[in-house]
């Protein structure tokens, strides 16, 4: 397979990076020094493992190693994973709009998911304190979350953390109330009925909220996420995400395709370090995400990049999800390059994109006076 190309650039800062006041708070919560073979090696396990099956994955991360490579390398690395959906979702106007919104981390962990929310929460420069119910059958981790927040972080809205060690769904019988967003990070693909674990979930929503699900960039976990959707479709919940349509995945026929996105994030000293040493090939965070709603999926019309740059002789291709429902390969000759179509040339994995275009089969022809422009 074609490695897919980025243009992620080691110098430049990026919003979705992990600020360095999370970096130190991740040092002080874990005393020992942050490298070391021992590190290394536990690093270089849990991504092997993420690849080989949750007992695998289990078994490395509650290890003593395990659960300091989750922390001060997992963590931090793979805060875009829901901070940069999240993003997405403001700039739609998707998310709640009022003072200190409520939310549910199912999966809770070590924190990564709800740290991704208060960054992207900062980010927009929402309001109030983020008030958090975190749930994970790992009360170690738990506890581990609740010192990383205990005192205010820079760059993250203020989090006012409650945690209840329990297993899913059976956790979801005890809580109350409703919640302006409700998170479940890579949890998915570690419970038999993942459609009612998500329906469970979706009836703790307020009347605006979102249910925002992160599975790992696999083919089988992916796929099965894809599959969920598509049975989720003809529900009350609204699709508000990644897909520019509310039809039938189009690319579940093809047993190879998964839908999946991948954040072009620098990392930062000493991350990018440890990933070396790690023998880490790609240190991108990758992963699929779905986002559903009690309202109204908006009219927003945007393309959506599924496929790495697929750049060839005097061409650049992308494929597209179209909102129309269908697959497109977007094409754009290298002579047709220009201003009105510069985005095209940017643009990869998980952009949103409004493109103009001559349709020719399955084909979507950018000429150099189409605009290509970002959604």
């Amino acid at each position: 397979m074609r490695k897919e190309a980025h243009f992620a650039t080691k110098g430049n800062r990026s919003p979705l990076e992990a600020p360095p006041a999370l970096l130190e708070r991740l040092a002080s919560v874990d005393s020992t020094p942050s490298g070391g073979p021992a590190l290394v090696a536990a690093i270089a396990r849990m991504s092997e493992a993420y690849t080989r099956g949750r007992d695998a994955l289990t078994e490395v991360g509650e290890s003593r190693e395990g659960h300091r490579a989750r922390l001060r390398f997992f963590l931090p690395r793979d805060l875009p994973k829901a901070t940069r959906p999240l993003l997405e979702l403001a700039e739609r106007g998707l998310l709640p709009r009022r003072t200190g919104l409520r939310l549910l981390d199912l999966g809770a962990g070590l924190g990564t998911t709800t740290l991704s929310v208060a960054r992207a929460l900062s980010l927009t420069g929402a309001d109030g304190t983020l008030s958090v119910l975190a749930v994970d059958a790992d009360a170690r981790a738990l506890e581990t979350f609740a010192r990383i927040v205990a005192e205010p972080l820079e760059g993250f809205s203020p989090i006012a953390l409650e945690t209840r060690a329990g297993r899913l769904p059976e956790a979801l019988g005890s809580i109350r109330g409703s919640y302006d967003l409700i998170t479940l990070g890579l949890v998915l693909n570690e419970v038999t009925d993942p459609l009612a674990l998500v329906t469970s979930a979706a009836r703790l929503l307020a009347d605006e909220g979102v249910l925002l699900v992160l599975e790992p960039a696999l083919r089988e976990t992916t796929r099965a996420l894809m599959e969920m959707r598509d049975a989720l479709a003809d529900g009350p919940l609204a699709i508000l995400g990644p897909c520019p349509h509310h039809g039938p995945c189009p690319m579940l026929p093809n047993a190879r395709d998964w839908c999946h996105d991948a954040a072009d994030v620098p990392l930062p000293s000493p991350l990018d370090t440890l990933a070396s040493e790690a023998g880490l090939r790609d240190d991108r965070p990758t992963y699929a995400w779905l986002a559903l709603g009690k309202r109204a999926r908006p009219i927003d019309v945007y393309h959506r990049v599924v496929s790495h740059r697929l750049p060839s002789k005097g061409k650049l291709e992308l494929v597209v999800c179209a909102p129309e429902g269908e697959l497109l390969r977007a094409r754009r000759l290298d002579r047709h390059a220009s201003d009105a179509n510069a985005a095209f040339s940017e643009a990869s994995r998980g952009d949103r994109l409004v493109i103009e275009g001559t349709r020719r089969g399955d084909a979507l022809v950018v000429g150099p006076d189409d605009a290509v422009g970002r959604a």
